[in-house]
């Protein structure tokens, strides 16, 4: 937590128990996770950083996203998961060349994962389509 203070990320809320963010005490705000994913964009680790996320239809945990569509290839991110939480942090390269960043944090949901994957899937696709 204070290296992110120190790279200047606002850390109120954040609450990190035992740093692997498989803990209902852990705490972090989609705001948060879309800076840390700002920040990396100028590290010197950058491209090794980016390199390591999945990407959609082809890797990890992403292997099975977006497959045969526009945004297989294009959506690098990392899934989490902990009983009744679903989230998705990454980045975006959308047909018309921006690069974009996003973090959907997704609690106490009440339909199929599958539902829940489609649904996500139409956000991302729609990312890409900008």
């Amino acid at each position: 937590m204070e290296y992110w203070k120190e790279k200047g990320l606002d850390i109120t809320g954040l609450y990190m128990l035992d740093g692997s963010g498989r803990s209902h005490n852990d705490t972090v705000s989609p705001r948060q996770l879309a800076e840390v994913l700002i920040k990396m964009t100028t590290s010197p680790v950058f491209p090794t950083f980016y390199n390591s996320l999945p990407l959609a239809g082809i890797s990890g945990t992403m292997h099975k996203w977006l497959v045969g569509s526009v945004g297989a290839g294009r959506v690098r991110a990392k899934t989490g998961s902990i009983g009744g939480v679903r989230s998705y942090a990454g980045y975006v390269k959308s047909l018309t060349g921006k690069n974009l960043i996003f973090t959907l944090l997704i609690n106490n949901y009440n339909c199929r994962t599958k539902i829940l994957k489609e649904r996500v899937e139409d956000f991302m696709l729609g990312m890409v389509k900008l």
